[in-house]
């Protein structure tokens, strides 16, 4: 739902929260327009990618989320970039589950 993340940082800023010490992640897969993306950097939280090394043809929490793979999130880091906010980006990588590591996967 790529209205989820403004809407928890709007709940943040209600109850006083400094946004600006707020990471918001998994933004690989939830702001894929680069407008809403450009809109929500603009809210001063941090901004993490944290899907790096994922590299999914389905996405099983949205079917209808055409998963970037890590050419497209490197454009979008690069977007960021050259929009102003390179202090503001994480980037990690979710191995965390057994089929992701080279042994299993």
């Amino acid at each position: 739902n790529a209205s989820a993340p403004f809407q928890i940082i709007r709940v943040l800023q209600e109850a006083g929260v400094d946004i600006s010490k707020t990471v918001m992640s998994h933004i690989d897969r939830t702001l894929l327009d680069k407008t809403e993306l450009l809109e929500f950097a603009q809210l001063g939280c941090y901004l993490e990618y944290d899907l790096f090394g994922t590299e999914l043809l389905h996405y099983q929490f949205n079917p209808d989320i055409d998963m970037p793979d890590d050419n497209k999130r490197i454009r979008r880091v690069h977007l960021l970039v050259d929009e102003g906010y390179e202090d503001r980006i994480l980037m990690a990588h979710d191995i965390h589950t057994k089929h992701r590591l080279m042994k299993y996967g």
